[in-house]
């Protein structure tokens, strides 16, 4: 539950009317500070073509020593999205057609269980709330 507007129980930062902070960014803000975790992240990142297959708005390339980069396609929805099995299967079709070994989607708030359940077994990630706050503060990056 939100602790206050420094911090929720879990560390993450939080809004007003405990509505976290991740989930009252607009889809370009959210969009673009995932960009820049990947960046942080060491990841090689580009933009994806205007209304790509699947949702997808960037693709991350991680450089591994002994084979060729990891090709990641990314989605990022925001708060009012729903997310369900069936995203992740558009995704993952997605995924497939572009060529990429692995696909997330992030998702800035509390993402259904049977998502996550869905999610296991595939080459799909499930990045919710907590997961990206999270990874912000390991990158050291602060919400716009």
């Amino acid at each position: 539950m939100p602790m206050g507007d420094d911090g929720d129980a879990d560390g993450g930062p939080t809004g007003t009317g405990g509505t976290t902070a991740l989930e009252s960014l607009d889809a370009a803000t959210l969009e673009s500070l995932v960009f820049d975790l990947h960046e942080a992240e060491g990841d090689e990142v580009e933009w994806a073509a205007p209304n790509a297959e699947g949702g997808i708005v960037l693709v991350a390339r991680t450089s591994r020593l002994l084979r060729g980069p990891r090709t990641t396609v990314v989605a990022v929805t925001t708060a009012g999205a729903s997310v369900t099995p069936g995203s992740l299967d558009r995704l993952n079709y997605a995924r497939e057609m572009n060529g990429a070994e692995r696909a997330a989607l992030v998702h800035p708030g509390d993402v259904p269980e049977k998502t996550h359940e869905a999610a296991s077994g595939t080459k799909v990630t499930v990045v919710d709330g907590d997961a990206l706050s999270a990874r912000l503060a390991s990158a050291d990056l602060s919400l716009p």
